[in-house]
């Protein structure tokens, strides 16, 4: 081992060191570790049925693990209107006239946290836990009371 001299003030201090000191090389965080996160296919049912039509409307929407619920409701709303599903309704309300349900062990649940970010939500951590996460159905429901 060989010493050098390292001066850490006025006054100077022997401190032993290793010249052959190896270093670990720290593998870089990629964005292929958290792309299970980034993206979550959804299957949305809407509130409206179409014309003609006995079973609810529906979308699938690629939702960015990010988004908050109100963004996803917000996207979801807009896709619908572009869509053409029932233009009276989702001219009449928005977003925040519905809420949106999941079924989780046979008991439906709500989506209340308007800003919750979407991927820590419990349906999503209990939908990536049995390994069901392939493509997932959250109901939208009117909610008249605003």
């Amino acid at each position: 081992m060989d010493r050098q001299h390292i001066q850490v003030s006025d006054e100077e201090r022997e401190v032993a060191r290793e010249d052959s000191r190896r270093r670990r090389r720290r593998k870089a965080i990629t964005s292929c570790c958290s792309t299970s996160m980034d993206q979550i296919n959804v299957e949305f049912v809407l509130p409206t049925v179409a014309r003609g039509g006995s079973s609810p409307d529906s979308l699938q929407l690629e939702v960015a693990g990010n988004w908050t619920v109100e963004q996803v409701k917000a996207q979801v709303w807009m896709k619908a209107v572009s869509l053409n599903f029932c233009p009276d309704f989702y001219q009449r309300f928005s977003p925040d006239h519905c809420i949106l349900l999941y079924q989780k062990k046979g008991t439906v649940c709500e989506i209340y946290d308007k800003h919750q970010v979407f991927q820590t939500l419990d349906c999503i951590r209990y939908w990536r836990g049995t390994g069901l996460l392939e493509l997932e159905t959250i109901s939208i429901k009117t909610h008249y009371g605003k």
